[in-house]
């Protein structure tokens, strides 16, 4: 189970938590959120155009009276480069906020939610409050305690942000490699914005901040040791060769983050979405930043140089005649990370709080324009720089896209009156 193919994280997802138009953290990292909780509002109020796909309302309850019911999103989905595979099943107990037929009122809610996410490799259990105060606009806050299994090659740490940390290099690429199990904390904030324009253009940006603290530790002896090192001298050199303090690898954003500290994810969307034909075409452009503080990385580690590159290696701040390596002198070798290509989704089907509802297939492709290990082996001098050892399997040609496929839908469940 070393081999590279242990790197696809087949997160089983069964929970209860608040469901956005955007989707969960593990489906959103898929590529996966493609389909809305209602129809995207036009800048006019109303929805412009008919869905002749959906059938109309048998009486004003049934479309605007039920103020409180339950709802359920569930998405699966594949991704290639990175390697994942997810499925999330989500439940939230909505309250409607208005009784008004107008679009951007009819989706108006809040909502609050237990939420258990569960995989091979990792767990998540917390809870979720949601508000859509306009169809415009869905705010979300939720906290999540995380436990790592130690499986699947996660999670695995270091001591800062410029070590080696490919694909290769944590499936086995070195005798450095382990994982260990560990605990931790993660709070959410997200804020969805969406529009439709000239009745066949949806414009969405979702952005979600994560603050994550997970306590890292350098494992003891045992866990570390490789069976393929033929001694037990050569076993022990591991202990030294890497210290998991201040840093470790997330499969889902698919990067190094702090063991305390925040970063942020944002998928921008401008979709071709023709009310009643079911298809959408468009364009997503996803963007990943970390931020990382002075005490994330070490005293040997290289900083700006003043001009965007890299300077010398740290010294005390304000003391480096480069730039200094305060809090924003360090050099980010990371990111910001971005991807961009075309998505495509055919949902066969619309009804009014169906209990099986707009069932929903996705494909996007998108090519990676930074990244520190899929943009090709441009950054190979830079990695040698870094003292660190790499080889020509660490990265990934810049041609090679990340690809998502999936299906989603989505529906009411106990139809209460209110």
């Amino acid at each position: 189970m070393s081999s590279r193919a242990t790197r696809v994280a087949v997160a089983l997802c069964l929970g209860a938590s608040s469901v956005v138009a955007a989707d969960s953290a593990s489906a959103q990292s898929a590529g996966a959120s493609f389909s809305t909780t209602g129809t995207a509002p036009s800048l006019r109020g109303r929805a412009p155009l008919p869905d002749p796909r959906r059938p109309p309302a048998t009486n004003e309850d049934e479309e605007i009276l039920r103020r409180n019911y339950w709802f359920y999103r569930a998405v699966t989905a594949a991704r290639l480069n990175p390697l994942g595979l997810f499925a999330d099943l989500r439940f939230s107990y909505r309250s409607r906020l208005y009784q008004n037929i107008d679009t951007i009122f009819r989706e108006s809610f809040v909502a609050f939610s237990p939420s258990l996410v569960l995989s091979p490799a990792w767990a998540r259990v917390g809870a979720f409050a949601e508000i859509q105060p306009l169809a415009l606009l869905n705010l979300s806050a939720g906290a999540e305690f995380i436990g790592m299994l130690g499986t699947f090659d996660t999670v695995q740490s270091w001591d800062s942000p410029q070590a080696r940390a490919s694909d290769y290099f944590q499936d086995g690429g070195t005798p450095a490699k382990y994982s260990y199990r560990t605990t931790g904390f993660q709070f959410t904030l997200g804020a969805l914005f969406q529009v439709r324009l000239a009745n066949s253009f949806v414009l969405r940006s979702n952005a979600r901040f994560f603050y994550s603290q997970l306590n890292t530790r350098v494992p003891d002896a045992n866990e570390r040791m490789n069976p393929a090192m033929d001694s037990d001298a050569a076993r022990a050199m591991t202990i030294n060769n890497r210290r998991g303090t201040n840093v470790w690898y997330d499969i889902l954003n698919d990067t190094l983050l702090p063991s305390r500290g925040w970063n942020v994810h944002i998928d921008s969307d401008l979709l071709f979405s023709p009310e009643g034909a079911g298809l959408t075409l468009g364009v997503r452009h996803s963007f990943t930043q970390v931020f990382w503080g002075q005490t994330d990385f070490q005293p040997t580690d290289f900083c700006n140089n003043g001009m965007g590159g890299i300077g010398g290696r740290g010294m005390a701040p304000g003391m480096d005649n480069l730039g200094g390596c305060g809090a924003a002198g360090f050099f980010d070798p990371n990111g910001p990370m971005h991807r961009i290509g075309p998505l495509i989704a055919y949902n066969f089907k619309e009804s009014y709080h169906a209990r099986f509802n707009a069932p929903t297939v996705f494909v996007a492709v998108q090519w990676w324009l930074a990244h520190r290990y899929r943009t090709g082996d441009r950054t190979n001098a830079q990695e040698m720089m870094l003292g660190n050892a790499t080889s020509p399997s660490d990265f990934t040609a810049s041609a090679f896209p990340y690809i998502a496929i999936g299906f989603s839908f989505r529906g009411d469940l106990l139809f209460p009156r209110r």
